[in-house]
């Protein structure tokens, strides 16, 4: 719940209150993201932080048209994955939250960059499924990446561990927060 630390944070000056998010973020629900909370804040919690307030609140959500960070394949990728979420959204403010995802890309990127891989694995084996084609993918990387340019994306914290201790045992250096 954000409203305890707006409250907070305008409760003893005049100044403003700046919140940044990315609703689209939600499709990690798996990792109990909730993209409720950047979508109903300046809504349904408005009333209960104006009445607790000094003042009102003014709402000015702002989409950025440029994606600055990501790659051209990972850009296009999103674009590609959002738009099929507009229609396997549950819900108004979802599928408004992904019809307003779309990121251009900044002109002076480089078409060719960025790389995504989405494997579906054995349910009966595929923790050494997994292992084998992630240090396969990752040595395949090497030749045209850094290893600090490489993220592995997984649900559950053990199988990042699981991971991790892999690549190590391969001679592949991986930070993550065990190593840190």
């Amino acid at each position: 719940n954000l409203t305890p630390l707006i409250l907070n944070s305008i409760a003893n000056t005049n100044e403003s209150c700046s919140i940044f998010g990315d609703g689209k973020q939600s499709v990690y629900r798996w990792r109990n993201s909730n993209v409720n909370q950047f979508l109903h804040l300046a809504s349904s919690e408005k009333r209960t932080i104006e009445e607790n307030s000094k003042g009102s609140i003014n709402k000015q959500i702002i989409n950025l048209k440029f994606n600055w960070r990501s790659d051209y394949n990972i850009v296009t990728f999103n674009n590609n994955l959002f738009k099929t979420c507009i229609s396997l959204a549950q819900g108004p403010i979802a599928k408004r939250l992904y019809r307003k995802s779309f990121q251009e890309i900044p002109p002076k990127k480089n078409k060719t960059k960025g790389w995504i891989r989405i494997e579906y694995l054995d349910k009966d084996n595929w923790i050494e499924e997994n292992l084998d084609k992630t240090l396969k993918t990752v040595k395949d990387l090497k030749k045209d990446y850094q290893l600090k340019d490489i993220a592995i994306i997984v649900r559950k914290n053990t199988h990042a561990n699981l991971i991790a201790k892999h690549l190590s045992h391969n001679n592949i250096d991986v930070i993550s927060p065990e190593s840190l």
